[in-house]
């Protein structure tokens, strides 16, 4: 789905189709938001985080992105996680861009193997 959509020739976790102003857009329809579940576990494995916290984390990137927010800079992408920080935390779900001690711990582990 991501190289048709997007020319992306890798996959992709998460993709939104904005409903905009089409013939067939329905009163409150925001559009379709399409997530990848192996991909989303398999980086929730990765992260040594929950699924449930991960699949959450991007139902709510893909409403940002609904709603007309991107990540096409810098500027955009700090203020989408913002966005999502707040949202998830207003869920009980803790910051998905922090970066965990045990993640820490396997990134410097994996440089020392490497060298």
């Amino acid at each position: 789905m991501n190289s048709e959509f997007r020319g992306i020739f890798k996959p992709t976790n998460v993709l939104a189709f904005p409903s905009g102003d089409s013939d067939f857009s329905i009163p409150g329809h925001l559009g379709d938001i399409l997530i990848c579940a192996p991909l989303v576990i398999s980086e929730a494995v990765q992260e040594q985080g929950d699924p449930a916290h991960r699949l959450i984390h991007l139902t709510v990137h893909g409403v940002l992105h609904l709603v007309g927010f991107t990540h096409d800079n810098n500027f955009d992408g700090a203020e989408m996680e913002v966005m999502e920080i707040q949202i998830l935390g207003s869920l009980g779900i803790e910051n998905p861009y922090r970066v965990s001690d045990s993640a820490l711990e396997n990134n410097a582990s994996n440089a020392a193997t490497r060298t």
